[in-house]
């Protein structure tokens, strides 16, 4: 499931990757780490290629109406945004060994506070 899922945010790659899409446009697509780093290659390949090179001086120059270090801030907010998901549905959709909670669980006094015995 991964793998298609994969490949089929990597489309939206060929809906940003025009030169005329903006900079929001591009980093909202950039959510989707397939996209991100698609777009963060294209940055790697035209520094290096012009001999100046990518380091931490120019990852936030725009080029192509997106930033190299976008890339890296959305892989970071996605690593959360998916880990937070996989914590929350463990406890909604437990695996065979564990206490299945209600999908409402997280707005429940009993999870912030405790139980008193």
């Amino acid at each position: 499931f991964g793998t298609m899922l994969f490949y089929l945010t990597s489309f939206i790659f060929t809906v940003v990757q025009d030169e005329n899409k903006s900079e929001t446009e591009k980093n909202v697509a950039a959510y989707f780490p397939a996209v991100g780093v698609q777009l963060a290659g294209i940055n790697l390949l035209e520094f290096e290629a012009s001999g100046v090179g990518l380091n931490f001086d120019n990852a936030s120059e725009l080029y192509k109406n997106f930033k190299f270090a976008t890339c890296l801030w959305m892989n970071i907010i996605t690593f959360f945004t998916l880990l937070l998901l996989g914590l929350y549905l463990e406890n909604v959709l437990p695996a065979a060994v564990g206490v299945r909670k209600p999908v409402w669980y997280l707005f429940t006094k009993s999870y912030w506070c405790g139980v008193k015995h």
